[in-house]
C-alpha cells in the first residue's frame, strides 16, 4: 500500500536536487538523504518511525522507501531517463507539488539542507558511518582497510615488482584498527573468530616475497575475494543487531540466511588458510624464547637459520598444547 507522506517526501527530494541541477538520482541517493533526514526528526514527528531503516551491506536501508520508490515508478511518477539505466528521474507529467502541513513543512527544510550539502555519495557515506554508524566497524573496515587492500592488490598484482613495503605495512595497521573496531557483544563471538583467522593467513601472505611461487597470485586473489566476503557476513550479522521494529517479521529469515553465510565464509577461510600453510617463514622473526622451546621439541633437528612452512609452526605448535 502506498505512503502517501513517504512519497512525498521522496517528490521534495527530486525537486531539492533538480534546483542544484541534477535532475537524475539513484536510490541510494534517495535512501541515504532520506535517513540523514530521519536521523535529524525528534523521536515525537510520527514520520521517524514510518521512515523505517535497518543497517547492512551499504549502510542504513529502508525496504519501506525502495517499495515506494517501485510504486511511484509503477504508477508514472519517476522513470528512468533513458534505457537501462539505475536512476530515476521525475516524469514529465508528474503533477505539481503539494501544499505541505506543519509536519511537512519542517521534514521538507531538512531535505532542503541535506540536498545543498551533498557533494558526492562517497562523502555522504563517510558522513552517515561515522555520523550514525552502530558500529565503527563499517568505517574501519568498508571504507578504510578494504580499499587500501584492493588498491594493494591491485597493484602487487599488476607490477610483480618494486618496493611494496610501506604499502603493504599500510594496509597491515588498517587491518588491525578494523579488527579493534569489531563490537565486542558476544553476537559477534563468532565473526570476531573468524577474522582472527583471516588475519593470520593475510599477514602471513603479505608478508612473503611476491616472487616466492607462481601460486601467489591466486592466494591474493583469493585474499581479496575473502575481504568482500567478511564484510558481507558481517553486515548480515548487523543487521539482526540494527533495525527499526517494523522490520521485527524479519528476523527469523535473517537469522537462517546470516547463518548460511557464516557457515560459508567458514569454509572459504579455511581453503584460504590450507593454502597460506605452504608459505614459509623465516626463524628469525619467531621470539627467542619460542626459537628454544621448538628447538628442544625436535630433539635438536631444527636448524636456528633454516626456514619452515606455517604449516609446520603449526603441527609443532600442536604438539606444545598435547
Amino acid at each position: 500500500m502506498a505512503d502517501s507522506k513517504i512519497r512525498e517526501l521522496i517528490r521534495v527530494l527530486f525537486d531539492e536536487f533538480a534546483k542544484t541541477g541534477r535532475d537524475n538520482l539513484s536510490v541510494m541517493q534517495i535512501l541515504k538523504t532520506l535517513y540523514l533526514v530521519k536521523m535529524e526528526l525528534p523521536d515525537e514527528n510520527p514520520l521517524k518511525q514510518r521512515l523505517a531503516y535497518y543497517w547492512y551491506l551499504k549502510g542504513p536501508t529502508s525496504n519501506v522507501i525502495y517499495c515506494e520508490i517501485k510504486d511511484m515508478e509503477k504508477d508514472g511518477m519517476i522513470c528512468h531517463p533513458y534505457k537501462d539505466s539505475e536512476m530515476y528521474c521525475l516524469a514529465a507529467d508528474t503533477p505539481p507539488d503539494i501544499t505541505h502541513d506543519e509536519i511537512m513543512s519542517h521534514t521538507s527544510s531538512l531535505i532542503t539542507k541535506h540536498v545543498n550539502s551533498f557533494t558526492s555519495m562517497e562523502n555522504m557515506i563517510r558522513d552517515i558511518y561515522d555520523g550514525y554508524s552502530p558500529f565503527p566497524f563499517y568505517t574501519a573496515y568498508n571504507l578504510d582497510f578494504r580499499n587500501k587492500f584492493e588498491e594493494y592488490c591491485r597493484y602487487v598484482l599488476g607490477s610483480k615488482g618494486g618496493d611494496h613495503m610501506h604499502m603493504r605495512n599500510d594496509v597491515l595497521e588498517s587491518f588491525d584498527m578494523a579488527l579493534l573496531a569489531l563490537p565486542a557483544r558476544r553476537e559477534f563471538f563468532e565473526f570476531r573468530l573468524l577474522c582472527n583467522d583471516y588475519s593470520k593467513s593475510l599477514h602471513v601472505l603479505l608478508m612473503t616475497d611476491l616472487s616466492f611461487d607462481e601460486d601467489m597470485e591466486d592466494d591474493f586473489e583469493s585474499a581479496r575475494h575473502l575481504c568482500g566476503k567478511i564484510w558481507t557476513a558481517f553486515a548480515y550479522n548487523a543487521r539482526l543487531y540494527a533495525y527499526d521494529q517494523h522490520y521485527d517479521q524479519f528476523i527469523q529469515a535473517w537469522k537462517h540466511k546470516c547463518n548460511a553465510v557464516m557457515k560459508n565464509l567458514q569454509d572459504r577461510i579455511k581453503d584460504f588458510s590450507d593454502s597460506v600453510d605452504r608459505l614459509p617463514v623465516p626463524e628469525e622473526k619467531l621470539s627467542d624464547e619460542v626459537e628454544k622451546i621448538m628447538y628442544k621439541i625436535e630433539h635438536d633437528k631444527m636448524s636456528a637459520s633454516g626456514t619452515h612452512t606455517i604449516g609446520e609452526y603449526r603441527k609443532i605448535i600442536d604438539k606444545m598444547c598435547r
